[in-house]
């Protein structure tokens, strides 16, 4: 089975990448204490990953291009995020 190449655009040219699936995933959230005691706690979701084809960074690793979306908990403080921070 050969590699379906998609036609992206990287720094602003084109190039061909492939499609590289995702196995395994470990997406935890990133967790932010703000002054006034509200929690925000981030993450990012892997959609869609691709390689880029013939093309290498300096170190000569390949170079992939990530699709992402991201999921945003907000837990208010008891004072409801109202009030000076602390």
């Amino acid at each position: 089975m050969s590699e379906e190449k998609i036609r992206v655009n990287l720094n602003g040219q084109p190039v061909w990448a492939v499609r590289v699936p995702v196995v395994n995933a470990d997406e935890n959230f990133n967790t932010y204490l703000l002054g006034d005691g509200t929690v925000l706690k981030l993450k990012t979701i892997t959609v869609d990953v691709l390689r880029i084809l013939d093309v290498l960074d300096a170190e000569g690793n390949p170079v992939f291009v990530l699709k992402s979306k991201n999921v945003l908990d907000i837990q208010p403080s008891s004072s409801g995020g109202k009030g000076d921070p602390k």
